[in-house]
């Protein structure tokens, strides 16, 4: 098997590939997916601009940002006139991982409990442990809602994080009746509600799943990101949650001290939003992304028939169920076979999916994920 080209290469967050390997463990983008169209824009907007965006920001972020942003996301949810997102319950953010530190900062304390998904958003798990969080899970699959009732009034937990739409790792969405069930026993127990929606807008067909964070939700907050839909570098994002919510961010200390986030970038997208251009990058984007799916999870069901390979519906991940091995066994193999996965354990905060693995189909064009899945089978055990 040949070694993995350089174009479109996954990179390590130090910014260096991994000569031979095929990194299918990062969540990036591989530069092909990045639009080239962005900084002619951000060039443009800069030979524009005045000295403003060098200035501190507005602490909720740049009133014209948030006002593109709400027109974008009732353009690509195609929602209806009363329920269109509001600026005033946008909160310009340097990304969900910043957003969900800035929240367990302001919303809990030390030793306070985390309800959480099994499996779940790794990194969200490390921020958790940052805040010394006791992070409590719920069971995986159907049987989460079963027992979130249960859950919430056992441990009485300040917060609720998940990952509705498209999850990291599993690739899966609750749908109405599970989103409904969700709200209205997380309004109950009083606990804060946050929805890492970073994938909400990667649906490979038809409108995306709504929002969690609706009007009159008061405890629910909705984590957006441009770096999983236009560019990581920008570290960019915005949450969605009621004016009252969004207003207590704007009193930390943070933000009074160092006022808006990530200004300068956000004066240099903006025209990117407002003008048009994100909505069709997406498309183009969403089109992509839904190739790769269907190229990576038809090559691992071909090399490896004993496996269980996910069939996402959109975001950026397959999740594969290796019956009777060890993914954390099978990894440094799989690295001397030229690729890597994230194995099941890193998702859980019990240490559960032994036998299980995340695969990012972002970072790769279809040749060199079908190459991916050769390396993997050659890698296991037959």
């Amino acid at each position: 098997m040949s070694p993995p080209e350089t174009q479109g290469a996954a990179v390590t967050v130090s910014g260096a590939p991994r000569a031979g390997v095929l990194e299918l463990s990062r969540g990036h983008p591989s530069a092909d997916l990045l639009p080239r169209a962005l900084l002619a824009r951000m060039r443009a907007a800069l030979e524009a601009a005045d000295v403003s965006p060098l200035q501190y920001g507005a602490e909720a972020g740049d009133a014209r940002l948030r006002e593109a942003v709400a027109a974008f996301l009732a353009a690509e949810a195609a929602t209806p006139e009363g329920a269109r997102p509001r600026p005033e319950r946008l909160f310009i953010t340097a990304g969900a991982s910043q957003a969900l530190a800035l929240l367990c900062t302001l919303f809990t304390r030390a030793g306070d409990r985390v309800l959480v998904e099994d499996p779940t958003y790794h990194l969200a798990l490390a921020v958790f442990r940052d805040h010394r969080l006791q992070v409590v899970s719920l069971p995986p699959g159907e049987a989460r809602l079963e027992g979130l009732e249960a859950a919430l009034a056992r441990f009485r937990p300040k917060l609720v994080y998940l990952v509705p739409s498209f999850a990291n790792p599993t690739g899966e969405t609750l749908d109405a009746s599970q989103r409904e069930r969700l709200l209205e026993a997380c309004a109950r127990s009083g606990a804060l509600l946050v929805a890492d929606e970073v994938y909400r807008l990667l649906g490979f067909a038809g409108a995306p799943p709504p929002t969690l964070a609706r009007e009159g939700a008061e405890r629910v907050v909705s984590l957006g990101s441009f770096s999983k839909i236009l560019a990581p570098g920008l570290r960019l994002g915005w949450l969605e949650a009621d004016p009252a919510l969004c207003a207590r961010l704007e009193r930390s200390g943070l933000l009074r001290s160092g006022g808006g986030l990530n200004p300068f970038v956000g004066a240099l997208t903006y025209p990117f939003v407002a003008e048009g251009a994100l909505r069709e990058h997406l498309q183009g984007l969403r089109r992509a992304l839904a190739e790769r799916a269907a190229v990576l999870g038809a090559a691992l069901r071909g090399a490896l028939p004993a496996a269980r390979c996910s069939d996402p519906d959109g975001g950026y991940f397959v999740w594969l169920e290796l019956p009777g091995q060890s993914s954390a066994a099978a990894r440094a193999r799989a690295q001397r076979c030229g690729v890597d996965y994230l194995p099941g354990p890193h998702f859980s905060p019990t240490g559960a999916f032994g036998s299980a693995l995340r695969l990012s189909f972002a970072p790769y064009p279809p040749a060199l994920l079908r190459e991916a899945a050769e390396r993997l089978a050659a890698a296991l055990p037959p």
